[in-house]
């Protein structure tokens, strides 16, 4: 009885531990079956891809089989169309190796012309033509060839003349540019004296007043030396200049520009006048602040080394100023290209 209940207990725990292993072995094939599906659906993802690759490539090789269809197709006209081309060029050298076979047939035929006396009479009275128009061709050689020399040295000539010309035209450039300078400068002046041309009668009385005063201070001067005639004193009167109504009015009255006493200034260039303009009694020079000239600076003016007049700088740019006309020598008038030097 005990065995047999050991026996019972042997197999229950037998039967346990076969049921363990089985659901061991259940649970095993489960996971392998898992793993084994996920292998499997990426296997089949990358199948897809390489499927849809294939399919693109076939797409691709379908389109790559169709264009060369029609390249075939292409080449198989352009190859009978070379066909035709090449048995309408064999029919044309046909035609000209024909017409090659009878210009042989004519030249054979000269040839043996060419071998009588007949022929070779002809040909040395041809021959001696000839030497008599190369004899003349070489005759006009020589004429051309001095006309050639001729019209070398016309050409040097020329070429030189061409030059003095682009000289000239420089020149009259230059002169050019400083027209248009000098008639900029007189378009200012102009405008300033339409400016200024409502004040003229009030600058001409305010000088004559100013000259009344002068001519009575110096009456009163001319007294006091009467009266002082025991004293030796040394008096000095200042000059008085009276301009004519100047229709460009500046900084000193003009009774009292004579006063000055003349001073040493440094060295400056000779100019000449470019432009004058007698009614507003002003001229242009070509001397400006390049060559250190400032506005109140006098200036004499000379025509053949003499002296004929003086002038005064009222405005200046950088090339050219324009001056007022204090004094003319007599009759004698300025006109251009007369020489002016700094007044010292």
């Amino acid at each position: 009885m005990r065995f047999i209940l050991v026996l019972l207990v042997l197999t229950t725990l037998l039967s346990i531990g076969v049921g363990a292993r089985f659901f061991l072995l259940e649970e095993e094939m489960y996971q392998r079956y898992v793993r084994t599906e996920q292998r499997l659906t990426e296997k089949n993802f990358v199948l897809k891809d390489k499927l849809e690759a294939v399919e693109k490539s076939k797409s691709e090789l379908e389109k790559q089989l169709e264009t060369l269809r029609a390249k075939l197709e292409r080449a198989i006209e352009t190859r009978a169309t070379l066909n035709r081309e090449y048995q309408a060029s064999r029919v044309k050298m046909d035609n000209k190796l024909n017409i090659l076979a009878k210009e042989k047939a004519g030249l054979e035929e000269k040839i043996k012309q060419v071998q009588s006396e007949q022929f070779f009479a002809e040909t040395l009275k041809e021959k001696i033509i000839l030497e008599v128009e190369v004899k003349s061709l070489k005759d006009k050689l020589a004429s051309q060839e001095v006309q050639i020399r001729n019209l070398s040295s016309e050409r040097v000539n020329l070429q030189k003349r061409l030059r003095e010309l682009r000289g000239v035209r420089q020149a009259n450039e230059e002169v050019l540019k400083e027209a248009r300078e000098v008639s900029d400068l007189l378009s200012r002046r102009l405008a300033r004296e339409s400016r200024n041309s409502m004040s003229l009668s009030e600058n001409l009385e305010r000088i004559r007043r100013e000259n009344n005063a002068l001519q009575q201070q110096l009456v009163e001067a001319i007294k006091k030396i009467e009266l002082s005639s025991e004293e030796k004193e040394d008096i000095e009167l200042f000059p008085i200049m009276v301009k004519a109504a100047s229709p460009f009015p500046t900084a000193l009255s003009p009774a009292i520009r004579g006063g000055l006493t003349s001073v040493k200034t440094k060295s400056f260039p000779e100019g000449r006048i470019l432009s004058v303009n007698n009614k507003y009694k002003f001229v242009i020079i070509n001397l400006g602040q390049e060559d250190g000239i400032r506005p109140g600076m006098s200036f004499d003016v000379y025509r053949d080394s003499g002296g004929i007049g003086r002038i005064e700088v009222l405005e200046v740019h950088s090339g050219i100023s324009a001056a007022d006309i204090m004094a003319v020598r007599g009759k004698t008038s300025l006109r251009p290209d007369d020489i002016v030097k700094v007044r010292r």
